[in-house]
């Protein structure tokens, strides 16, 4: 199986995107840095 990510800067502006992804895909892993956010 392969692992992909997506990284979006973080602001209001990709805040609902991020949530969005996160609630369709309850394996997700979310890693918050301090102006990035990554999603595996």
């Amino acid at each position: 199986m392969s692992t992909v990510f997506i990284a979006f800067q973080t602001n209001e502006d990709t805040r609902p995107i991020i949530e969005s992804i996160l609630a369709d895909n309850p394996h997700a892993v979310l890693d918050e840095q301090p102006a990035m956010v990554k999603i595996n």
